[in-house]
């Protein structure tokens, strides 16, 4: 995965220079934070909501609120 991340990165210019390169404080934070992320399932649940907004919005177009 890193050689793949590493070979597509420069290509989208996703690029990100720091003083804190290679630091494994920011990479524990980092991957701590994708592992709730994935456990909870927030991927899926903000489709969802994001679903629930959509329609709520769009209801709002065709009445008198």
């Amino acid at each position: 995965m890193n050689a793949e991340i590493e070979r597509v990165c420069p290509k989208r210019d996703y690029c990100f220079y720091t003083t804190q390169g290679n630091d494994p404080l920011p990479a524990a934070a980092g991957d701590k934070v994708l592992e709730i992320v994935v456990r909870n399932g927030l991927v899926a649940h903000s489709h969802v909501m994001g679903q629930i907004l959509h329609g709520r919005l769009n209801a709002r177009k065709t009445t008198d609120v």
